[in-house]
């Protein structure tokens, strides 16, 4: 998941801190869907190249006003146009706990 602002080139998508918890529990090599959450699209398959951190540039995105210190350093495995959420929810259906938001971590079931 990732704010709108972040664009696959900067390698590092950046996460709000309500999720650092999460981010904290990625591991380098771990595959991850990108989802942009504002415009509920899931956009390409990435390999983490770093650990989950937290605040590797404190800077980061700044002038947004917004802060986004939980980040993970991406690979781009797999590029593809960006999906709806509308394309994609039936393969995660078992995920949803309310009826737009998922659990972001997936399983192989």
């Amino acid at each position: 998941m990732c704010e709108a602002s972040f664009k696959p080139l900067k390698k590092a998508p950046c996460i709000p801190y309500s999720h650092v918890d999460f981010v904290r529990r990625v591991k380098a090599g771990m595959i991850l869907l990108l989802f942009k959450y504002e415009q509920r699209e899931l956009h390409g398959v990435f390999e983490a190249a770093s650990d989950g951190e937290v605040n590797i540039v404190s800077s980061a995105y700044t002038s947004s006003g917004k802060q986004f210190p939980a980040r993970v350093q991406v690979s781009r495995i797999w590029h593809c146009y960006p999906l709806s959420e509308g394309e994609f929810c039936g393969a995660i259906e078992n995920n949803y706990f309310s009826a737009n938001k998922f659990n972001f971590g997936l399983t192989m079931s």
